[in-house]
C-alpha cells in the first residue's frame, strides 16, 4: 500500500460545503436599529420570565428591558434615579441611563442618554404595591428610559394598573396630578414663571387645572430640553428680578 501524501491527506478530509445550508449569525440575522421589524426581533429576545401578563396579554418587565439594553445596545455607564416630587400621596421619580454603544450599531465611543419620568399614587399603584410609592415610581422611570434606548412603542408591564383603568374613564383628558407636579417642579428648578410658560403657547391657560394630560405631556418634554440647554429657554417667560 502506497503511503499517502500530506496534501492528499488534507484533500481526503476536505467536507463539501452546502452554502444554502449555512446557518447566518445573530448580528447577520438582526435588523438594524430603528428598522420596522426592530421592536419585534427585540421583544424575541425575551424569555417568558421576563414577561407579565395584563388582561390577557404580555407586557416586557422592566428587568428583561435592562438585559436586553446591555445585549443589544451597549454597556451601561451610569443608571441613577432622583426624586422630582414628593408628597404623602404621590412620588415623581426621573431616571437616567448612560450607555457606551457597541461598535456594531454605533460608531466607537458613542455615549447614549436616556431619561425617563414615573409617577406612582394611590390612583394608579395596585395593592399592595401602593404601600412602596417612591420604589413604583423609580421602576417605571427607569422601564421608560430603557424603552427609549430600545425605541421600544410597548410599555412596561411594571406601569400597567387595574386601579388606573377603573378610573381612567373620568380622568382621560385631565391633566394628572404627576404632570402638575412635574412642571412645577421643573419651572423652579429652571427659574421660570410658571404663569407665563403655560399662557405662552397655542393655547393661552390661565390655570394649570385646564391643561390637557396630552398638551401637558408637550410642556413636559420642552421643560426637559431646556434644562439640558437653558439657553434656548424663552426671556419672556423667566421670572423676573425684584428690584
Amino acid at each position: 500500500m502506497s503511503k499517502k501524501s500530506a496534501e492528499e491527506v488534507l484533500l481526503d478530509n476536505v467536507v463539501e460545503v452546502n452554502e444554502d445550508s449555512i446557518i447566518p449569525s445573530d448580528h447577520e440575522k438582526r435588523p438594524s436599529l430603528g428598522d420596522e421589524n426592530w421592536s419585534e426581533y427585540v421583544l424575541s429576545n425575551l424569555s417568558e420570565s421576563e414577561y407579565g401578563e395584563h388582561n390577557g396579554k404580555k407586557f416586557p418587565k422592566v428587568d428583561g428591558l435592562l438585559r436586553l439594553v446591555q445585549k443589544l445596545i451597549g454597556n451601561i455607564i451610569t443608571s441613577k434615579s432622583k426624586q422630582v416630587y414628593r408628597t404623602e400621596e404621590l412620588s415623581c421619580i426621573e431616571h437616567t441611563i448612560q450607555v457606551m454603544g457597541h461598535s456594531t450599531l454605533f460608531e466607537d465611543n458613542t455615549l447614549l442618554e436616556s431619561t425617563g419620568i414615573g409617577d406612582a399614587y394611590y390612583g394608579n399603584t395596585d395593592k399592595p404595591f401602593n404601600k412602596f410609592l417612591d420604589a413604583c415610581a423609580a421602576t417605571r422611570a427607569k422601564g421608560r428610559a430603557l424603552r427609549e434606548l430600545l425605541q421600544l412603542k410597548v410599555c412596561t408591564y411594571e406601569e400597567l394598573s387595574k386601579t388606573a383603568e377603573q378610573t381612567e374613564d373620568d380622568n382621560n383628558d385631565r391633566i394628572a396630578a404627576s404632570q402638575k407636579a412635574g412642571i412645577k417642579n421643573l419651572c423652579n428648578r429652571l427659574n421660570i414663571d410658571i404663569k407665563k410658560f403655560i399662557a405662552s403657547g397655542e393655547f393661552k391657560y390661565e390655570k394649570i387645572d385646564h391643561i390637557s394630560a396630552e398638551k401637558a405631556k408637550g410642556m413636559i418634554k420642552a421643560l426637559q430640553m431646556w434644562e439640558k440647554d437653558i439657553s434656548k429657554i424663552p426671556q419672556n417667560i423667566l421670572v423676573e428680578d425684584e428690584e
